[in-house]
């Protein structure tokens, strides 16, 4: 029998891995192409669920939910920012994070609220604080 492996949300053969068509293709690179140019300032878009799960899979997207969807990379970085702006304070509002990472309020939200459910940051009155997730991570 094929060997079982958890792969994201689901399992999966540990041998498969997804074969866009040519069609699918072409939305993979037309999407990936837009989500880094747009960066943080990430349009609003109604991609197709199959592409999206292919990118997010394939560790070229983050789906912050809300219709938002991040190029890893960019993700990545405002990451990065947050957390450095968490060890300088204790705590910071979603309109401090907006201004650190120079986007808008309806990407910065999804992006903090993205960070709370991976234990990055956790909601704390008003503002945001550091998670246990990266408190752990290696210096």
């Amino acid at each position: 029998a094929p060997e079982i492996v958890a792969r994201g949300d689901g399992v999966a053969e540990a041998a498969w891995s997804p074969s866009p068509d040519d069609r699918q293709r072409r939305a993979i690179d037309e999407l990936t192409a837009t989500l880094r140019a747009a960066g943080l300032q990430a349009p609003r878009l109604s991609p197709d669920g199959e592409i999206v799960a292919y990118l997010v899979g394939a560790g070229l997207a983050v789906d912050c939910g809300d219709g938002l969807l991040l190029d890893a990379d960019a993700f990545r970085g405002a990451l990065a920012t947050i957390v450095a702006l968490l060890e300088q304070r204790e705590n910071i509002t979603l309109a401090e994070a907006r201004d650190a990472l120079a986007t808008n309020r309806r990407s910065t939200q999804a992006l903090l609220e993205t960070l709370d459910r991976r234990g990055v940051t956790r909601r704390q009155g008003e503002g945001r604080v550091l998670g246990d997730a990266a408190r752990a991570r290696p210096a």
